[in-house]
């Protein structure tokens, strides 16, 4: 997907599984729209994102990564 070196893990994202989440070698999340493919880049950790995991509604998406970071959006 793109021009990553290293794709770590990957999920399939949304109730009706319209996205895919991909974690790379890098700190951001990247988000794909299925249908257009287009891309979304989620910033929040420091390190790179090593693990993905969607809850079974597909709203809810948990990363595992080298550094724990926490983001408030105000």
């Amino acid at each position: 997907v793109g021009y990553n070196d290293e794709i770590l893990d990957l999920c399939f994202a949304g109730s009706d599984e319209t996205h895919l989440a991909v974690a790379t070698n890098s700190s951001e999340l990247r988000m794909y729209d299925l249908s257009s493919m287009n891309c979304l880049l989620l910033e929040g950790h420091t390190d790179i994102v090593l693990a993905l995991e969607i809850n079974n509604a597909g709203d809810a998406l948990v990363t595992g990564s080298k550094v724990k970071v926490y983001v408030v959006n105000q």
